[in-house]
């Protein structure tokens, strides 16, 4: 029987990881009233190669109640990585994939999870039933590389609440992730096994930005889709 409060959480102390690829040592994170890993003042915590709202199967949903993982004032933390056998797969929670709040001194990551997929491909759709990453708060978060598709709110909310609107010459506001400006696209043409995009995206003053491009079988409804496949 799951506990009533969330899965795993910590709060406090350097240094902790949760799963362990090198060793097939995956944990199952479902079926908790509260997150599924909730780590809380922390710094350097590792969350590697975990089933979080899914099953041992790897697409049988397992639902926690609240989102699959939440970092509030954490430092150096990691959600999945950049090699395979570390991502996570976050997916039929109740809440957000994955919920991130004020970052302390230190980058934290969420690189290359799959959220709201799953299966032995990421071809079954197990949504979450919020954003498939809320960013609250100041400070800054690695996102990069994840495969995200199907969740009930968009793929990443900065703020927790809807698109956040392109703004000024130099992107001059603060907030979560500094409200960073998404691309715009203005023509994609194909031809030869190419693809040419031409778009823009403006930056902060002296700032530079990493676009990456994903791939959806179908249009999101609010016209600013997930991204499906990396």
């Amino acid at each position: 029987l799951p506990n009533q409060g969330d899965g795993i959480r910590m709060e406090g102390g350097w240094y902790r990881q949760i799963g362990d690829p090198a060793e097939r040592g995956a944990n199952v994170i479902g079926g908790y009233a509260g997150h599924g890993v909730n780590a809380v003042s922390s710094t350097y915590v590792n969350v590697w190669g975990n089933y979080i709202g899914i099953g041992a199967d790897g697409s049988t949903a397992v639902s926690n109640r609240d989102s699959g993982v939440r970092l509030e004032s954490t430092t150096g933390c990691e959600i999945g990585g950049s090699s395979a056998d570390r991502r996570n797969v976050i997916a039929g929670n109740g809440g957000h994939g994955v919920v991130l709040t004020t970052a302390v001194v230190a980058v934290n990551s969420v690189i290359g999870n799959r959220i709201g997929r799953a299966g032995a491909d990421g071809g079954t759709v197990v949504p979450n039933r919020g954003a498939g990453i809320a960013v609250l708060g100041g400070g800054y978060f690695d996102l990069s590389a994840n495969e995200i598709e199907g969740n009930l709110g968009l793929g990443i909310d900065l703020g927790d609440d809807g698109v956040s609107p392109n703004d000024g010459v130099a992107d001059p506001d603060g907030g979560p992730n500094f409200l960073m400006n998404f691309p715009v696209l203005n023509s994609v043409t194909s031809g030869m096994g190419a693809a040419i995009v031409s778009g823009s995206i403006v930056v902060r003053t002296s700032g530079a930005a990493r676009v990456e491009f994903f791939r959806s079988d179908a249009l999101d409804p609010s016209g600013h889709g997930e991204g499906a496949v990396c």
